[in-house]
């Protein structure tokens, strides 16, 4: 097969565009329309050929028919999807197809066009293609500034931390007040949530040594936090894809950190496990029920509850009555069902 790639327009290209469709007339309009709009166009025939242009002309969008000789659309955006995340995907239906089209937007296609379809559509069906793939350009580049600023934080820290000799409270808390320095605000959240979870476990009856290591954990429960980019925990809005992803990673991030000091080691399974659910849809290792350390399903509802009652980013503090009745709605499925019930009795208790 030959591969087919055209000049750019004599005005500004705005685009690489690849458009695949088995029928010539069709395909050479496509072209033609997207050319005078100042796009670089590639164009295949059938899916194979298409694989074989993008291997030479990667494109920021793909116009792809949904039915093809071979292998159809939809397995051909599958592929797509998978060697150019970023390349955005157009579908091209006829009428009666229109049913698959819309359900392969839920599989990574961004738009589609039913055939026939005008000049104008087509035109707007890329601007929004183009949107798409800048979001997911920008989504990219913010990744790599995440985690180039991660693997910095985290080398500093653990220079840092293994600047410390820490063998006891007070020299942990001596450690922590140095690390902290440049955002008091988390230790002192990290100061409150040790003294609630101890109180739960007193309240849950947890032998001495316990709650020592839940202290222990609780103290150092957000150090992963440490490595993060400051802005990311002042955002107002939701974290993005990538943010989402790199604080999901905080678990790991944390239990590393804690298994290079023998006084803090014991506790990295139980930081670890702070973010699992009882219901199993937790992270990182979804454990379920009791297959969650004790330590960690407490470290949970005080973390939260703390957290709940305080200001942040714009979202306004909670009662402790509405902080437990977020946290009641959720027990069972994120919080453990004990737990939730020490907790009540500590508030009642007064």
């Amino acid at each position: 097969m030959t591969v087919n790639a055209a000049p750019a327009a004599a005005v500004a290209a705005t685009a690489a565009v690849l458009v695949v469709d088995d029928e010539t007339g069709v395909r050479d309009l496509i072209v033609r329309w997207l050319q005078r709009a100042g796009h670089r166009l590639s164009w295949a025939s059938d899916a194979g050929e298409a694989l074989q242009v993008l291997e030479r002309h990667p494109v920021e969008v793909a116009v792809l028919d949904l039915r093809m000789p071979g292998h159809d659309g939809l397995w051909l955006a599958a592929q797509i999807r998978q060697r150019s995340p970023e390349t955005a995907i157009v579908m091209a239906t006829g009428v009666r197809d229109v049913s698959s089209a819309v359900s392969s937007l839920r599989s990574g296609v961004v738009d589609y066009l039913v055939k026939p379809f005008s000049r104008e559509q087509l035109h707007e069906a890329i601007d929004r293609a183009l949107e798409w793939h800048q979001l997911a350009v920008d989504g990219r580049e913010r990744a790599e500034i995440i985690a180039a600023e991660r693997r910095e934080r985290l080398e500093r820290l653990e220079r840092r931390l293994d600047a410390f000799v820490i063998t006891s409270p007070a020299s942990l808390a001596a450690a922590l007040e140095a690390l902290s320095a440049p955002t008091p605000e988390w230790l002192a959240h990290a100061r409150r949530v040790a003294d609630l979870a101890v109180s739960i476990g007193d309240a849950m009856h947890l032998p001495a040594d316990g709650r020592d290591l839940l202290r222990r954990a609780a103290l150092v429960h957000g150090i992963g936090r440490l490595t993060m980019p400051e802005g990311m925990w002042m955002k107002a809005g939701p974290l993005t894809q990538s943010e989402q992803i790199a604080v999901r990673a905080l678990p790991g991030v944390a239990a590393s950190l804690l298994g290079r000091c023998d006084y803090l080691a014991p506790v990295a399974p139980l930081v670890s496990a702070r973010h699992e659910h009882v219901d199993g849809s937790g992270y990182p290792d979804g454990l379920r029920g009791d297959s969650i350390p004790l330590a960690s399903r407490i470290l949970a509802v005080a973390d939260t509850f703390d957290t709940l009652i305080r200001p942040l980013h714009g979202r306004r503090a909670l009662s402790s009555s509405e902080a437990f009745e977020e946290i009641r709605r959720a027990s069972g499925t994120q919080f453990d069902p004990q737990v939730v019930r020490a907790l009540r009795w500590l508030a009642s208790a007064g």
